[in-house]
């Protein structure tokens, strides 16, 4: 009886030294298994972590509130979800459709002053969408309204006094010229005094031509 019980304990003591070792051995094993340096990634692993969808991102506390610019925060950056990642378009943007708010407490510090612990609320995202890119407004120059209208009143003073005029207004003084001396010798010399100006002042417009060589007739 006593050596059954002998070879009992025996076997006992066997089995549980076998099973240590193997725990021993197993645990070293999965040690090195998470700190293999020269892991692969499915690729598959890598797609989906780099797809649109809410991760941790640290965030500066004056990108939340850049009106207190007067204050310091301790801590000054906060972990929150933010919508991140790649989508499979350059046209698509990776945007939040749905979101919510959480309040964390920060110590504002005011400088020589004071310092107090306060709630402040961060808002976070929940859900991502790839959506369309908005189009980019691009402000064009406006000329300045003076220039413009210069340029379109030469035009039309060109457009609209020919030189044409010059030689209607020519032929009808040309034809008073023949008429008799006897008729109006006076203004027939009058005329001809008005022809030779206006042919010499070429470079002003044909009505201030005209009224000037009138005006110097009119004084002769």
């Amino acid at each position: 009886m006593n050596f059954l019980l002998t070879w009992i304990h025996c076997g006992l003591a066997a089995l549980l030294y076998f099973h240590n070792a193997k725990v021993l051995q197993a645990a070293p094993a999965q040690e090195d298994g998470e700190k293999q340096p020269d892991e692969v990634i499915p690729f598959m692993t890598v797609f989906e972590r780099s797809a649109c969808r809410p991760i941790e991102t640290m965030v500066d506390i004056y990108q939340e509130y850049p009106d207190e610019v007067e204050y310091m925060f301790k801590p000054s950056c906060v972990l929150l979800m933010k919508c991140g990642g790649f989508c499979n378009d350059e046209a698509l943007e990776c945007v939040p459709t749905e979101v919510y708010n959480v309040s964390m407490e920060i110590m504002k510090l005011r400088h020589f002053q004071s310092q107090h612990i306060q709630l402040m609320s961060f808002q976070q995202h929940s859900k991502c969408q790839c959506r369309q890119k908005k189009p980019m407004r691009i402000k064009q120059e406006k000329k300045s309204k003076r220039g413009k209208g210069k340029g379109q009143k030469r035009k039309r003073k060109r457009a609209r006094y020919k030189p044409q005029n010059l030689y209607v207004f020519a032929s009808c003084a040309f034809r008073l010229c023949l008429l008799p001396i006897s008729f109006y010798s006076p203004l027939k010399s009058k005329l001809l005094l008005a022809l030779h100006l206006i042919k010499q002042s070429k470079e002003q417009t044909i009505f201030t031509r005209i009224s000037k060589s009138l005006v110097l007739v009119v004084a002769l």
